[in-house]
């Protein structure tokens, strides 16, 4: 099934999906009252065909966190279990939002060979189609990266305005990997960090701090650029999708890294 057939088909199931956005919109304005939020604007989209990639895109956010929105970090010590326990599982995470979507970049939802889940409540009219899709990978073991996306025809049938969109890139990680619970280890111990997630062209998993880079994306290592970007978002809240040229300046592929930043707690 398609992502655009699958979210017209999970449409059905969100009958009460207004009355729940309803409510989290009501505690909209003491969120954004919080001097660590900013305003929760959304930058484009990141461009999902390879093909099409965008030269650079420096655009940055500061979302807000809704109520069950939960990001990698939030879920990290689980994950770790279920790894060390044997078991294999699927990542699906938010790397970009438009429109009325409830669902914010860095959000992610965990599908686990044995049935387990972990991430979001379904609220929003996206969600099942975004669970497809951690499936999906989790089935193939092939990273994907795709726009769901509600029309305004059918976002109007919901009683939204104007078409609502999400990225979404979907990874699967298997059990035992030591790559991942490395970064998984650094990512939850509460230091300012910035998550790195290799989403087009390289994949992987990096947390990246002031003096430290665990776990690793598809390079040998992590190139210079990458570091001295995360490093620059340090102590932030912010969440950016940047391409970088393989070779540098002359080089013709081109790779897309999605960064979110943690701040230390």
């Amino acid at each position: 099934m398609s992502a655009t057939l699958a979210v017209r088909h999970n449409l059905q199931d969100y009958a009460g999906w207004r009355k729940v956005y309803e409510e989290l919109e009501s505690d909209g304005p003491a969120a954004a009252s919080d001097p660590d939020q900013h305003p929760p604007d959304l930058p484009e989209t990141t461009m999902v065909n390879p093909a099409r990639i965008p030269a650079s895109d420096p655009g940055s956010i500061e979302p807000q966190r809704l109520p069950g929105s939960q990001d990698l970090r939030d879920v990290a010590v689980q994950l770790r279990l279920m790894l060390n326990s044997g078991t294999s599982f699927a990542i699906a995470t938010v790397v970009g939002a438009r429109g009325t979507a409830l669902r914010r970049p860095g959000t992610v939802v965990v599908i686990s060979r044995s049935g387990q889940t972990i991430g979001f409540n379904p609220a929003g009219p996206l969600d099942g189609a975004v669970r497809e899709l951690a499936a999906e990978a989790l089935t193939t073991g092939q990273d994907r990266l795709e726009r769901l996306e509600i029309d305004h025809e059918a976002a109007s049938y919901i009683g939204l305005f104007g078409a609502v969109s999400l990225d979404v890139h979907a990874t699967r990680v298997r059990a035992g990997d030591p790559v991942f619970s490395s970064a998984l280890r650094y990512l939850g111990n509460g230091a300012a960090t910035v998550l790195a997630i290799g989403t087009c062209g390289v994949s992987g998993h990096a947390v990246i701090s002031a003096d430290r880079v665990a776990g690793g994306l598809s390079w040998p290592e992590l190139p210079a650029q990458v570091i001295d970007d995360a490093r620059s978002m340090l102590g932030s809240r912010r969440a950016v999708c940047r391409t970088y040229r393989l070779g540098g300046e002359t080089g013709s592929a081109r790779v897309q890294v999605w960064m979110q930043s943690h701040p230390a707690r």
